[in-house]
């Protein structure tokens, strides 16, 4: 485990943040990975493609918090955080990033992201024992967890949906995630005809994204940054980041035209202190997550920056290696 700790701090600390792009109170700037960086060398299936390939099932089981499943592939497979399922007896989406190993089976940990579903009186879907991921908007969940204020327990997910829902004028009778992204489709293509999404900058791989949602004032200005262990996992995921990105800022009620550009400094700063703040210690010191499924490790938990300023840190490892690594800041 040390040597993945030294790997992940090398990673972390190689990173350079990109020029930023805006539209409708969204930036994004690209994290590309330096010289001194070396990419994770396992090759992995995203949860998202083998799903929609059937190269892993995923079914339901008696505690709703839980969903069962197999990886049938080759391949391990890697589900960021955020991932969205739909189909079984209610949607639900991953808590926690996590990478399950080939042949491997166990269980998945799962929020619901559709409430209401049984006082509606709407019946449970007719396959149960189906779950796939949607061709748009299969990170739509992860905008939840990049702009909650705290931890994202059940209750504070289905609130945020709600809020969401009501935010966008959103119709959805079961509260339901998947509703709200598909009603703001429209508004969500703006942002992705409006952003680029490079794949290389000055030669060096794009491993990563900073998003910031703009607010009346830094202080309530949201950014999160996704990075990846390897070029080919943020290509594959990066669209759908933008994606979740663009709902949680359509969400914002105070959307501006632009970011303005002391918000915009604040966040590269606040990448530049996490960069630079994390070391071995750091990661060491970050309580682990059991999850049985996991093949990795998965370390989560709140830092304080020199600043003062408070983010919540996650870092999944495996074969040594990082493999996906997620902050935002924590509003007090």
């Amino acid at each position: 485990m040390q040597l993945a700790i030294a790997n992940t701090t090398s990673f972390i600390h190689s990173l350079q943040v990109g020029t930023p792009q805006a539209h409708q109170g969204l930036a994004y700037m690209p994290l590309s990975l330096g010289t001194k960086g070396v990419q994770n060398p396992t090759q992995y299936l995203l949860g998202t493609q083998a799903l929609r390939v059937n190269s892993i099932s995923v079914t339901e089981t008696d505690a709703v918090a839980q969903l069962d499943c197999f990886n049938c592939s080759a391949l391990p497979v890697f589900f960021p955080a955020g991932t969205l399922l739909i189909g079984g007896a209610q949607d639900r989406m991953v808590e926690s990033s996590l990478v399950v190993g080939s042949g491997h089976t166990g269980q998945l940990p799962v929020q619901c992201t559709q409430q209401n579903r049984w006082d509606t009186g709407i019946a449970a879907n007719d396959d149960r024992s189906h779950f796939t991921s949607p061709e748009r908007g299969s990170m739509g969940a992860h905008s939840l967890l990049a702009a909650a204020t705290g931890e994202m327990g059940q209750t504070n997910t289905w609130q945020t949906i709600d809020q969401i829902a009501a935010t966008t004028e959103t119709a959805t009778v079961t509260s339901r995630l998947a509703d709200v992204f598909e009603q703001q489709l429209t508004r969500i293509d703006e942002y992705y005809s409006s952003i680029a999404l490079p794949k290389v900058i000055d030669t060096q791989l794009v491993v990563g994204a900073l998003f910031v949602i703009a607010g009346k004032t830094i202080a309530d200005t949201q950014w999160f940054l996704d990075i990846f262990g390897r070029q080919d996992l943020m290509s594959g995921t990066e669209k759908a980041l933008l994606e979740g990105a663009a709902l949680a800022a359509i969400a914002r009620k105070e959307q501006t035209d632009d970011v303005p550009r002391d918000q915009l400094h604040a966040a590269i700063k606040f990448a530049a202190q996490m960069a630079s703040h994390v070391s071995a210690e750091t990661l060491l010191h970050l309580p682990k997550v059991s999850i049985p499924v996991n093949r990795g490790e998965l370390r989560r938990g709140a830092i304080t920056l020199n600043t003062g300023e408070e983010l919540m840190l996650s870092v999944l490892m495996d074969n040594n290696h990082p493999v996906h690594i997620s902050a935002r800041r924590v509003f007090n």
